[in-house]
């Protein structure tokens, strides 16, 4: 049978169940506070290993090597079993190993409807989507365009046979999975936080439903019927993107002769944006659908005004056109939104086109230049003036550290810097250099601020120049970075009970004060980073050996299948042509944990998420779901106490207080003792 558990993970507060709007406004006071004042420290003492659970994306999209499961028990339990039943049994590493030899990890969908029958032909999307994922579109702008969130997004996509089913499989482990499954005759229907662990196939049943009917009527000012508008029904985030991406992202039509439109099974839940235009037209938006009680439509009515236009030139501060830059206009007249964009051609003019009357706001950018904003221009302007000024530029050499010989070949990024502190931003800009004369290079662009430039080339550790200031339309000349082979570390990954080597692990380096959390995979390299990100696999004799590093103070991720992951914090790495030999790193197999989860009706749960909080070390957090038999496991957990609770699955526009009454109701306490499995079930009843 399929059965399901989330891979042991370190985390904090954020991977609890919290009403959505608190948890946005945490996201991003802690993006803004890790971006311009640093990170926190674990209270780890030095060279001290810390049992946890993380899963982490390689750097190098090396697979994750979370833990698998141990043989448990398949028989179901009868109704009238305890909620709370605890059996446990020891476990034997070597029975661990062997399951680990197939690390595959796999979803199987299946997807009916309300009546149970098998629905072929339903296209399904999988991708990672950690919790605040949906604010990527606005909180892009953060870095100005110079930097991506290193979303970990990756798309699968597939479509259910005649079974009505469909498999992925190698999947990397997470407990962030999001199953999105669509069908021309139902709505569209999202499960959130599907956890897959290494070895482990997990199988989810997805039931859709008809959804709503979104229809109504597009008439001109004078109330005629306007026939072949094209209607987008979308996510609010789509509404500024591209067209083709906003249908791409939700579902479009085009209205009859009679003006009237119609769209079905729509969940509102994804898709609550609706947008209309037709050439000659201002392009309108609501904003506003919702459903009333228990009516199964939703009336949207447009009302098309005819299109007027923005027109103006982008220049230089000389005067000088400037080509090539693109220009956005978002406003808003009552309840119907209205946008437009266009590009700047050689003599720098434009024109923004089939706008409704009212004010916008103007937004003109292209690389190179400084973006400009105009907090109102009314719609019909013709000679509209935005003056863009050139960003800084930088010149300088790349050489050899120890010979001040010129380096050919290397990679260019820029670190933005807080000024008083070490704190600096992820590496954005890179830039290829090759066949650099005299190692020199010539850097433009950079926005105002303090930098540093970091220099990557084969057979050096990344080397950073000193910090410089860049203002508008200014020249920094005489940036030299010096390449150094940095610094290395070395060490064994031992068996905890026996010594004995462990071959395969996985070590991964992160700063000193990293935590794995949803925040740090949800913005990835937009993250402060002081050392070099590096993957390592032990050998037969469980050695690993990194070299070419930054000198810092780096944190080591442990992790084996077979295994409960650690985290070995404050390892000082100074710069050294010797690796230094930091010993034997130990891992224990830790306990496992399953059972059933059953709802207030005492039925079987299938995508039931179960979480586990340390009541030892705050901090360490395990998480797994049940699959559609109602059984869940957890493997390779650290010895302690701990918190257990089970909530029904996530579903987009779900009610997030349900969540928190689904953990008062079945939050227990256990004990997790190594090399123990433990039988423990849950419910949501009171």
């Amino acid at each position: 049978m399929g059965v399901t558990a989330g891979g042991p993970r370190l985390r904090d507060f954020a991977m609890r169940p919290a009403v959505v709007l608190p948890f946005v406004l945490v996201a991003v006071i802690a993006l803004l506070a890790v971006l311009f004042t640093g990170d926190s420290e674990p209270a780890l003492g030095p060279n001290k290993v810390a049992s946890d659970g993380l899963e982490q994306v390689s750097d190098e999209d090396e697979p994750d090597l979370g833990p698998v499961s141990l043989v448990g028990d398949d028989t179901t339990p009868s109704g009238a079993e305890s909620a709370a039943s605890t059996e446990r049994r020891t476990v034997q590493p070597e029975v661990a190993e062997a399951i680990s030899a197939d690390n595959s990890s796999n979803i199987v969908v299946t997807v009916r409807d309300e009546a149970g029958n098998l629905l072929p032909k339903a296209r399904i999307s999988l991708k990672k989507r950690p919790p605040g994922s949906e604010l990527a579109p606005f909180l892009g702008q953060l870095q100005n365009g110079n930097a991506g969130l290193g979303l970990n997004d990756e798309d699968f996509v597939g479509v259910t046979r005649e079974s009505g089913t469909f498999t992925f499989e190698d999947l990397a482990p997470s407990p962030f999975y999001a199953i999105t499954v669509r069908h021309d005759d139902f709505a569209e229907q999202e499960l959130r936080n599907v956890a897959v662990t290494a070895g482990r196939t997990q199988t989810v049943t997805v039931t859709l439903q008809e959804g709503l009917l979104v229809h109504g009527y597009i008439r001109d000012e004078g109330g005629r019927s306007v026939e072949g508008a094209q209607i987008i029904l979308m996510p609010i985030a789509a509404l500024n993107l591209p067209t083709a991406t906003q249908i791409e992202m939700g579902k479009s039509t085009k209205s009859n002769a009679d003006g009237y439109y119609s769209i079905a099974n729509v969940d509102l839940a994804l898709t609550n944006t609706i947008s209309a235009y037709k050439k000659g037209f201002g392009r309108a938006s609501r904003v506003d659908l919702r459903q009333d009680g228990a009516d199964t439509t939703v009336e949207a009515d447009f009302r098309l005004l005819p299109g007027l236009s923005i027109r103006g030139r982008v220049v230089g501060p000389a005067g000088e056109p400037i080509e090539g830059a693109r220009v956005d206009a978002y406003g808003f007249v009552s309840i119907q939104a209205s946008r437009g964009s266009a590009t700047s051609k050689s003599d720098g003019t434009f024109e923004l086109i089939d706008l409704v009357d009212g004010p916008y706001q103007i937004r003109a950018y292209v690389a190179g230049w400084s973006e400009v904003r105009e907090p109102r221009v009314d719609a019909g302007e013709q000679n509209l003036l935005l003056e863009l000024q050139p960003l800084c530029e930088v010149t300088g050499r790349v050489v050899v550290g120890a010979t001040n010989g010129p380096v050919a070949n290397y990679t260019l990024s820029v670190r933005r810097v807080t000024p008083g502190s070490q704190v600096m931003s992820a590496p954005f800009m890179p830039k290829k250099i090759e066949n650099a004369q005299n190692g020199e290079f010539t850097m433009s662009g950079i926005p105002e601020g303090v930098y540093l430039l970091q220099a990557e080339c084969e057979g050096f550790a990344a080397s950073q120049s000193s910090t410089f200031e860049a203002r508008l339309g200014q020249v920094v000349n005489g940036i030299e970075i010096r390449m150094t082979t940095g610094g290395g570390l070395t060490g064994r990954v031992v068996d905890a009970l026996t010594g004995d080597p462990i071959a395969g692990a996985r070590v991964k380096t992160q700063d000193s004060g990293f935590m794995d959390n949803p925040l740090t995979q949800l913005f990835g390299s937009v993250l402060s980073r002081r050392t070099t990100a590096r993957t390592a696999v032990t050998d037969e004799a469980g050695t690993f050996t990194m070299e070419q590093l930054m000198p810092g103070e780096y944190q080591l991720h442990i992790q084996h299948p077979g295994y409960t992951a650690a985290i070995v914090s404050d390892l000082e790495v100074p710069e050294s042509e010797e690796p230094l030999d930091y010993g034997d790193f130990a891992l224990e197999v830790g306990g496992s944990i399953t059972g059933f989860v059953r709802d207030e009706n005492g039925e079987l749960m299938n995508g039931a998420t179960i979480g586990m909080s340390s009541m030892d070390k705050p901090g360490i957090t395990f998480q797994g779901s049940t699959d559609e038999e109602g059984r869940y496991t957890i493997d390779h957990i650290a010895s302690g106490r701990y918190q257990i609770h089970a909530q029904r699955a996530a579903q987009t526009g779900g009610n997030p207080f349900m969540a928190l009454l689904d953990v008062q109701r079945s939050q227990r306490e256990i004990y997790i003792e190594n090399g123990v499995e433990q039988v423990f079930d849950l419910s949501l009843a009171e």
